[in-house]
């Protein structure tokens, strides 16, 4: 059987595979690998990650600012710019972390507003507060939104004994005191039947203070048999009650009594809630009437005071009356002190 004849050996130059030429391949470029591309990702940033950040940095340096709107003059020659609304909508949005407490007296000083807020709604990080002391009130920024949405549900916050309205900032707010009319109190309830220990039953008991909100665990786990606990929308127009009485369908009455564990403060001055009488920035009431002008006559004289107590210098006593306008040398104690020491020396 004859043999075939030996294959021939390849060359080298012809195993090796051909390179493209750099105008072929940037004629018709190969298409990247998986690998290639992944490699390329993690070696490089990506354009507009970079352009992103430098867009960022020169917004937040950018100081410049340019005319949008003809000036206009109006009907008594003052300028006068029209504003679209986009704009304030605009500016709005930006600044939706921020609220408004509107204080209903004095304002404290910066420390313990800085220090309670703090503490209640940064949680113990720095919060940015701007001090408003014209309008008795303050703009605070409240980044996280479940705290800011907490706050403007409470409504009524403290700094010691100066209570203040908070509400969402807006362009459209009012900055006129705000009039409050009913706040949300806690009351404890004596003598509560044990089976009035529901929640029915206590919707109705706790209508005797105002309108009712809830309870808490202590009285829904029973506690206590002699105290419930309710809180209840207090009407402010009335005075709060100490007692009230349930009435049964027979005609019995069921006394309870009425305490409050805590109550706003309020001012005997001007008759309202939220502050304290040192606190108060409302004008005196009109019964009370300032003093009256005399026409530059001199002042009438001061009224005498009142004897002195008796005074005991060793067994002995003398009641003294201080005349008006006696001089020093002319007191009657110098006196009764000298007849005294003049009659133990005899």
């Amino acid at each position: 059987m004859p043999s075939l004849p030996p294959v021939p050996p390849r060359s080298t130059e012809a195993m090796r595979p051909a390179i493209p030429s750099a105008s072929t391949e940037t004629q018709n470029p190969d298409p990247p690998t998986t690998h290639t591309k992944k490699t390329n990702t993690h070696s490089k940033p990506l354009p507009h990650q970079s352009q992103t950040y430098a867009a960022k940095a020169k917004l937040l340096s950018d100081r410049s600012l340019k005319r949008l709107t003809p000036t206009t003059l109006s009907s008594d020659g003052k300028p006068r710019v029209h504003i679209p609304d986009v704009v304030f909508e605009r500016g709005a949005a930006l600044h939706k972390e921020y609220v408004v407490g509107s204080f209903l007296g004095k304002m404290p000083d910066y420390g313990p507003i800085q220090s309670v807020l703090n503490y209640m709604w940064g949680k113990g990080s720095k919060l940015e507060i701007h001090l408003q002391p014209l309008k008795h009130s303050m703009l605070v920024r409240v980044p996280n939104d479940y705290i800011r949405t907490k706050i403007l549900e409470k409504k009524l916050w403290y700094v010691d004994t100066s209570m203040f309205y908070v509400s969402q900032w807006g362009s459209n707010a009012s900055e006129a005191y705000p009039k409050i009319a009913s706040i949300p109190l806690w009351a404890h309830l004596c003598g509560i039947p044990f089976d009035l220990r529901t929640k029915e039953g206590l919707s109705h008991a706790a209508g005797l203070v105002g309108e009712p909100i809830e309870t808490d665990d202590y009285t829904k786990n029973v506690s206590s048999l002699n105290i419930a606990h309710v809180k209840v929308e207090a009407d402010l127009t009335k005075l709060l009650p100490s007692e009230g009485e349930l009435v049964r369908e027979s005609g019995e009455i069921i006394i309870v009594g009425i305490d409050y564990p805590w109550v706003p403060p309020s001012c005997t001055h001007c008759r309202r809630i939220g502050h304290i009488t040192k606190n108060c920035i409302y004008p005196p009431a009109k019964d009370e009437a300032p003093t009256e002008d005399n026409g530059g006559a001199p002042p009438p004289a001061p009224i005498p005071p009142a004897p002195v107590p008796s005074v005991n210098l060793r067994g002995y006593s003398s009641n003294v009356t201080m005349e008006p306008h006696t001089t020093e040398g002319d007191n009657p104690v110098e006196a009764v002190l000298i007849d005294v020491r003049s009659f133990q020396g005899s």
